[in-house]
């Protein structure tokens, strides 16, 4: 890249943007869309007809231990969505983490899908095809996760 004459190069490198006020993190996106691939996957489901989700809300014990965040989450099934990306969970430390998130959202009684940013983006149909059956299948539950939930903020 050239520089104008007479204009020193920068010294330091740019810094990302910080988060907006309100939760929002950068153009486009709102609080309830923390990325590219959970917008997609909410078009993609309310598109399918799916019942609304929860979007990134907080999951608590009874006794107000954190559990988890997923990316969406619909209540009255005890289904879960993780949008899980190369990005945040390809390393060994990272995708341990993710493993032990969703055993402990398990262990609770959430039925959790976890998905690509590729399948999303490339065949969206599974995943409606995945959450269609879990949100079916929770029918069948005789009792949902004993949890608390409070909606992204």
């Amino acid at each position: 890249m050239q520089l104008p004459p007479g204009r020193p190069p920068r010294r330091t490198p740019r810094l990302p943007r910080p988060p907006q006020p309100g939760g929002t993190h950068g153009p486009g996106r709102t609080p309830c869309r923390r990325s590219f691939a959970e917008a997609q996957a909410r078009t993609t489901l309310r598109t399918a007809g799916l019942p609304d989700a929860l979007w990134n809300p907080a999951l608590f014990t009874p006794t107000g231990t954190f559990l988890a965040r997923p990316d969406a989450y619909w209540p009255f099934a005890g289904v879960a969505l993780e949008v899980d990306s190369e990005e945040y969970h390809l390393g060994a430390t990272e995708y341990r983490t993710t493993l032990r998130r969703r055993l402990l959202l398990e262990s609770h009684g959430i039925d959790v899908t976890s998905a690509a940013p590729a399948l999303i983006r490339d065949h969206p149909q599974e995943l409606v095809a995945a959450i269609r059956t879990k949100l079916h299948l929770a029918k069948s539950r005789p009792t949902r996760p004993n949890i608390i939930i409070r909606p992204y903020l």
